[in-house]
């Protein structure tokens, strides 16, 4: 909405070499619209969306570890695939590898996002090479059944993945907490990065942030800039910090291992993230996206269509999206 000139420019009211905003500046410039600064996110990490797996389940039935592998350095999309067949061959009732978010998530890894923005210029990665390869591995998923949909598995339902009937969820860094709260039942859950593409010169990671934008107009934008840096230092801030840990740790049950993991992707300059935008239009261009990669994915019998066919079909009506906001 910046092009629609509804929001101030907090350029001159925020100062970005102040402490409690080091290594934030390279991520904020991404988010510059003509040459000014309307968003300034306070807080941020590199793990928006996850995968979830059942550890108990894992280790009973001698599949191998995620986290061991991501450690290792060797959480690929081959490694990934690897112990989708290893739970489907392995566990008893077993009826696919992953349900959950997959699409733009694989392709993030590749080091582009589908719907991105620079420069004040939006840009589409429909017909580039890495979007080729994300979905040729994400057909691949979905033909040999390992990414899969059905009762239950339509979205982010806690059963398939608790009841080992599905190895992975892809879902939002959110529903661990969900899975935290059945340890005191029987089984332990991990959760991993989406994998590192084997084709692409690093390991990329997605991102996720929060902060507030102010309306054009409003009568204290130098108050709301003050709020928002204040914002900033409340997560940079260690007494703060450690207030916030313990709330954190008695509401969703996280064990202090399983907090230090997901707290560790705050520290953003150890990671190399993608900002895909393709959420941030109308709700209509949004769903159109989501359409396209859960096709891709996980759509199986009359309903399923090739990449080829699927972008032939949709990217007149992606550019025309564009279109319309770039002008």
């Amino acid at each position: 909405m910046m092009n629609k000139n509804v929001y101030e420019d907090l350029s001159s009211y925020i100062d970005l070499s102040q402490p409690q905003w080091d290594g934030m500046q390279e991520l904020i410039k991404n988010y510059s619209w003509d040459g000014k600064q309307y968003y300034y996110p306070f807080t941020v990490n590199a793990l928006p969306n996850c995968l979830i797996y059942n550890k108990t389940i894992f280790e009973d039935n001698d599949v191998t570890d995620p986290r061991e592998l991501y450690d290792k350095g060797e959480w690929t999309w081959d490694t990934f695939k690897n112990c989708m067949q290893q739970f489907v061959d392995n566990v008893d009732g077993a009826l696919g590898g992953v349900y959950g978010l997959l699409g733009t998530n694989i392709i993030i890894t590749t080091g582009v996002p589908l719907i991105g923005a620079a420069d004040g210029e939006i840009f589409c990665n429909l017909n580039t090479p890495e979007v080729e390869r994300a979905a040729t591995y994400l057909e691949e998923l979905r033909r040999e059944k390992l990414a899969v949909r059905g009762d239950g598995m339509w979205s982010n339902e806690t059963a398939p993945l608790a009841k080992g009937q599905v190895g992975f969820l892809g879902v939002g860094q959110w529903k661990i907490t969900d899975y935290c709260k059945l340890r005191n039942n029987t089984d332990e859950f991990g959760f991993v990065p989406y994998p590192r593409d084997p084709a692409a010169d690093k390991y990329y990671y997605g991102s996720t942030n929060f902060g507030y934008m102010v309306p054009k107009g409003s009568k204290n934008v130098a108050g709301a800039a003050a709020f928002i840096d204040i914002m900033r230092q409340c997560n940079t801030d260690p007494e703060l910090k450690a207030v916030v840990k313990e709330s954190i740790m008695n509401d969703k049950k996280y064990s202090e291992e399983q907090y230090e993991f997901l707290t560790s992707f705050e520290e953003i300059t150890k990671f190399d993230m993608v900002v895909d935008i393709y959420g941030g239009f109308s709700s209509e261009f949004t769903n159109l996206i989501d359409t396209i990669m859960i096709n891709l994915a996980f759509e199986q019998g009359e309903e399923q269509q090739s990449w080829a066919q699927l972008r032939t079909e949709y990217e007149g009506m992606i550019e025309a999206e564009i279109a319309e906001y770039q002008n």
